[in-house]
């Protein structure tokens, strides 16, 4: 158990993110996943917390620490910020993480072929990144593995999800909540 800012005890799995509940009710022990998009590490932490991990990649170059949308570009904070940051969060977590600081599409090329059995795509949220990462990622995922992502309501996100699936059909699952909007699909 954990507390909430208001002092009120939560149930860590109350706070988890849809896709990473599909994958711990249905994938087995000793699992091996990455993170694309790490930025401060919080969500790495929940999943390493929550999950049964072996092992999880922390993909994130931390350089382009930009939010590039259709029409308008977002900056966040900091990069030299963010990267301090998830270190600390994550340090404790030294022994089961990996953290490739590389853009996702050099990044891959570290990781073999079906030899994960999760991926969580949450980098840029542009059309174009999207489709690229899932196109490039989906490549490492296990058969039975699951390809996911947050923020499905964002315009970028949603086309790059349905151009990829256009050209590679699979049953697309969603789900929304006032905590937020997430992907993902079983290969």
């Amino acid at each position: 158990m954990r507390q909430n800012s208001e002092n009120k005890k939560l149930r860590i799995s109350d706070d988890i993110r849809e896709p990473i509940r599909f994958i711990k009710n249905n994938l087995k022990k000793d699992l091996v996943g990455a993170e694309i998009g790490v930025y401060l590490g919080n969500h790495a932490k929940q999943m390493l917390d929550y999950l049964p991990l072996k092992k999880l990649y922390l993909i994130d170059d931390w350089v382009n620490n930009v939010v590039k949308l259709e029409n308008e570009t977002v900056t966040r904070r900091s990069t030299s910020f963010a990267y301090s940051r998830a270190l600390t969060t994550l340090k404790p977590y030294s022994d089961s993480i990996e953290i490739i600081k590389e853009e996702s599409i050099i990044a891959v090329q570290q990781i073999e072929d079906k030899s994960l059995d999760f991926v969580y795509i949450d980098g840029c949220h542009n059309c174009d990144s999207v489709f690229s990462d899932i196109y490039i990622w989906e490549k490492k995922v296990k058969r039975n593995g699951v390809l996911c992502g947050h923020d499905y309501k964002w315009h970028g996100v949603r086309n790059g999800i349905d151009i990829y699936l256009k050209f590679f059909p699979r049953k697309l699952n969603s789900y929304n909540s006032v905590r937020g909007d997430w992907w993902w699909v079983v290969q």
